[in-house]
């Protein structure tokens, strides 16, 4: 157990994780326009926190073999804990996140339940790299939008926990998406390090500064037009405005790599929160 708590103090933590999580049920519940109902609120940030812990150790597992060339400081290249019990860790995680789909089911709604039940098995295919590893690290770009897709569901889970009319709604999709736009935006830009390693293949080493400039540009456009349907496209494009203008900066030689992440990081939040900030804070 101490293993494991140093590794999520490394590795996972505690305080970023809590305010994505809040940020985003505290948002679902703003779009839902529900009465308030703490016993919801709970369950979903467990659900959340559950979802991000488990896909946290796939990753780790995953990047076992990378991480043991390019970081080798990290808990696992390292020996804190072993790749088999990590495995583990996963198997045993992923079947309680079906269990807690199943509580789910009962202690708030069906719909509720299946979405988190779907969730579990993007996940699992994300993890398992939708049995066709090889063919889709080919393809850079696929893979990466195969793997923020599943942020629609994520977010389908924040609403439809308060409102599970809303499943297939406009409302429900727009917020998916519009999560999704900013959480690719951060994904691109946290992977800018100038000298990492080649076996990490990030963004810049694929793409280079510039092809990322574009990249970015296409993902915040994403969460800019459906920020627009909750007219909240001003908030959304002076957020990411600023991360893709200091991303042009360092593109010109004359930034640092850690301020695009920073900012993006701060986008991310503020496009994770500002429904609820609205609503309620304003």
């Amino acid at each position: 157990m101490k293993n494991w708590l140093q590794f999520i103090k490394e590795r996972f933590p505690i305080v970023g994780y809590l305010l994505m999580v809040f940020g985003l049920s505290l948002s679902g519940w703003a779009l839902s326009g529900t009465v308030f109902s703490p016993q919801v609120l709970t369950i979903n940030s467990i659900g959340l926190l559950l979802f991000f812990f488990v896909l946290r150790i796939m990753d780790e597992y995953k990047d076992y073999s990378k991480d043991i060339v390019a970081h080798p400081q990290r808990p696992l290249p390292r020996g804190l804990l072993k790749a088999e019990q990590v495995k583990k860790a996963i198997n045993s995680l992923s079947l309680l996140m079906l269990v807690f789909a199943i509580a789910n089911y009962f202690l708030i709604d069906q719909i509720t339940g299946l979405n988190y039940a779907l969730l579990t098995v993007y996940l699992w295919l994300m993890y398992k790299e939708f049995y066709i590893g090889e063919k889709l690290n080919r393809f850079p770009l696929l893979y990466a939008l195969s793997h923020q897709l599943i942020l629609i569901p994520l977010c389908s889970y924040c609403l439809v926990s308060y409102a599970s009319e809303l499943y297939n709604s406009q409302t429900n999709y727009a917020f998916g998406f519009m999560i999704m736009g900013a959480f690719f935006t951060y994904e691109i830009c946290r992977k800018l390090k100038p000298d990492a390693h080649k076996v990490l293949q990030t963004y810049r080493t694929v793409y280079g500064l510039k092809g990322c400039l574009i990249l970015t540009l296409l993902t915040a456009s994403l969460a800019i037009f459906f920020a627009k349907f909750f007219s909240l496209q001003i908030l959304s494009i002076s957020a990411l405005a600023l991360t893709w203008l200091s991303l042009f900066v360092l593109n010109l030689g004359k930034g640092s790599y850690k301020i695009v992440e920073g900012l993006a990081t701060l986008s991310l939040l503020i496009h994770m929160w500002m429904l609820f900030v609205r609503n309620y804070l304003l």
